[in-house]
């Protein structure tokens, strides 16, 4: 779990999630036409909780790309977010993704944040990382990446 204050002063906790898991004894009965859904029967249908775990998978994966180079690649959903709202920052070997919407009517007013944070495997090229937006309301990230070297062992000798 992380939690930190936003530059405007909102409090942010993080918390992993991992998809609950349903555990059936033999006293309970369940009929077919009302199984259990991931959070019972109550569950909002308004909150898309696939596309909320789908990014919990913000890893990076290391491709082939030709001639022996390899590049790091990520992808992050943002699909509510337009490219001006999205911050995507390096820190101390960090990859940081923030991004905020404000809505305002009449009637209500609504803000979304979506904040995700990785540390980059030794080798990136941090200086010519790059991030776009594609047609799907995908992020995608991607920097040239180089195998780290091996450390070298050191025969010990008698003196």
């Amino acid at each position: 779990m992380a939690s930190y204050v936003t530059p405007n002063n909102m409090l942010v906790v993080e918390v992993p999630i991992n998809q609950p898991r349903i555990e059936r004894r033999p006293s309970q009965t369940v009929l077919e036409n009302n199984a259990l859904c991931q959070f019972g029967q109550f569950r909002d249908p308004i909150f898309d909780y696939s596309g909320f775990v789908g990014s919990a998978d913000f890893r990076p994966r290391i491709v082939d790309v030709s001639n022996g180079q390899k590049q790091l690649k990520m992808e992050l959903a943002v699909k509510n977010y337009r490219p001006e709202q999205i911050k995507v920052s390096v820190k101390n070997n960090e990859l940081i993704v923030q991004a905020e919407n404000v809505y305002n009517d009449n009637n209500r007013s609504e803000r979304s944040f979506l904040t995700k944070s990785i540390t980059l495997p030794p080798g990136t090229q941090i200086d010519q990382l790059r991030s776009f937006l594609n047609n799907d309301g995908q992020l995608e990230i991607e920097a040239p990446f180089n195998e780290p070297v091996q450390g070298r062992s050191i025969d010990v000798q008698r003196l």
